[in-house]
């Protein structure tokens, strides 16, 4: 199914949350990216390490140009 971002956001962490890609923690206080959307149909909003989403684009980018498929896009997040 299709993935669809609805919004993308920068918060500061009023409780601890945990990283989706890393599975690390989000500590109170710290800043995040909150990312609301749909993915295989099911509305999710979820949050990462800013720093998490930058590796996440740099390897996918590369990934993608090995396979000569161009730059990532936000859908495939």
């Amino acid at each position: 199914m299709e993935t669809q971002i609805i919004r993308q956001s920068t918060h500061k962490a009023s409780k601890t949350h945990e990283c989706r890609i890393c599975t690390g923690e989000i500590s109170k206080g710290t800043s995040y990216v909150l990312t609301v959307g749909k993915w295989d149909g099911q509305f999710d909003s979820i949050r990462n390490h800013s720093e998490c989403i930058d590796n996440r684009k740099e390897y996918l980018n590369d990934q993608k140009k090995r396979e000569g498929c161009g730059e990532w896009s936000q859908s495939e997040f």
